[in-house]
């Protein structure tokens, strides 16, 4: 990616999106991949259907700073073996 694209949530700023999952089959969006901040263990798996707009800086999600403690950690190991 050569454009920083920011992730928001409902309070402000979580992070910049960092890849965009493909389902193979359909190749559909399936996941975001979102870093926070500098620290790759930060980074999260948001599935799309909580996005609730998109502009050509900007993805805003449906989602609450808290509810982001939920979410799934992504690791790029995990799908090197798919």
């Amino acid at each position: 990616m050569n454009t920083l694209v920011k992730v928001m949530c409902r309070e402000g700023e979580i992070g910049v999106l960092k890849e965009v999952i493909v389902n193979p089959r359909t190749l559909q969006p399936t996941y975001l991949i979102v870093e926070r901040g500098n620290n790759p263990s930060m980074t999260l798996r948001v599935h799309v259907h909580s996005i609730v707009k998109v502009n050509e800086d900007k993805i805003i999600l449906n989602k609450s700073m808290e509810s982001l403690d939920f979410l799934t950690r992504f690791q790029h190991s995990a799908l090197s073996a798919v």
